[in-house]
């Protein structure tokens, strides 16, 4: 099989973990060829962005040429360029619509609050600290903290959200088959250290209480595809609520797959038209990662 990566400049170990499920050809739509997915892939296919307008002409163009059979996003603006091109490519994602709603933070805040799944509070006053997050925004960048009044609760670029200082997050990598809807994992992971909003370590965990939750918002959301739920745990008041949405493979999803939950062969086995597995049970692990250099002559 052919995959074509979006935007997967940095996810070598996720481009071996799909070699190891078989042998698969990969390719990476970047823009830029020195890469470090270069290492793993067949070709780097230098592109455009994703708001260009011809970008879905030019990778309907790419999937022609060289023979793709699955696109797989990896980062948020990849996300409903790749639900685009479903009508002539596997790509485990969600519908366009509900792509776009998860990228926007404010509009998915508001879908969430209307399906009454648990999230944190919006500005009101009542809290001693808030949280601004640009709308748009990605990988924690941008982030903004204050105390009391602010004129970021009234800007319409920023979610304003009560800040949670006694916390604990999580990340649950999910994976639910894009035509028949059956959820086929749930792997909750603390963030137990984070660097330039990548995870550096994590390790899995179980916990009814979150595979609950998760099952209801992925229920009620109809989410679909590989799908990245980011919790927060209130531990002074014990709520456990949704934070974000990445309708996309998670940095951090090697160590789910590591512990047992193979969603690259799962991606693969839907690719083909055949089912996936179902993860009932997966090991405790942690990881922690380092860096490693590329080098281009």
């Amino acid at each position: 099989m052919n995959l074509l990566f979006l935007g997967g400049a940095k996810r070598v170990s996720i481009a071996r973990a799909f070699k190891a499920c078989e042998n698969v050809k990969i390719f990476s739509y970047e823009l830029t060829p020195r890469v470090p997915i270069a290492v793993e892939a067949e070709d780097i296919i230098v592109g455009k962005r994703w708001t260009d307008f011809n970008i879905d002409s030019h990778l309907r163009e790419v999937i022609s040429s060289y023979y793709i059979d699955a696109v797989i996003p990896f980062v948020d603006g990849a996300v409903a360029v790749a639900a685009h091109l479903s009508d002539i490519v596997f790509a485990p994602t969600s519908s366009v619509e509900l792509s776009e709603i998860m990228f926007d933070k404010v509009k998915c805040d508001n879908f969430l609050r209307k399906l009454q799944l648990p999230v944190p509070d919006k500005y009101d006053g009542s809290h001693q600290r808030y949280i601004a997050k640009p709308r748009f925004g990605s990988a924690s960048k941008g982030l903004i903290e204050f105390d009391g009044e602010s004129s970021l609760s009234e800007s319409t670029d920023y979610l304003v959200q009560e800040y949670i200082s006694n916390r604990l997050e999580i990340t649950v990598d999910c994976y639910v088959e894009p035509i028949s809807g059956r959820i086929c994992a749930i792997i909750p992971r603390e963030r137990l250290e984070v660097t330039g909003g990548e995870v550096t370590r994590t390790r899995t965990i179980h916990s009814n209480r979150i595979t609950e939750l998760v099952t209801q918002v992925l229920t009620l959301t109809k989410l679909r595809g590989a799908v990245t739920v980011q919790l927060i745990h209130d531990l002074t008041t014990d709520r456990l609520m949704v934070m974000e949405i990445n309708p996309r493979l998670g940095g951090g999803v090697v160590c789910s797959i590591a512990a047992g939950a193979n969603i690259p062969k799962m991606i693969l086995n839907n690719a083909r038209g055949l089912s996936a597995d179902t993860i009932r049970e997966y090991q405790d692990i942690e990881m922690v990662r380092y860096s490693q250099e590329v080098f281009f002559t």
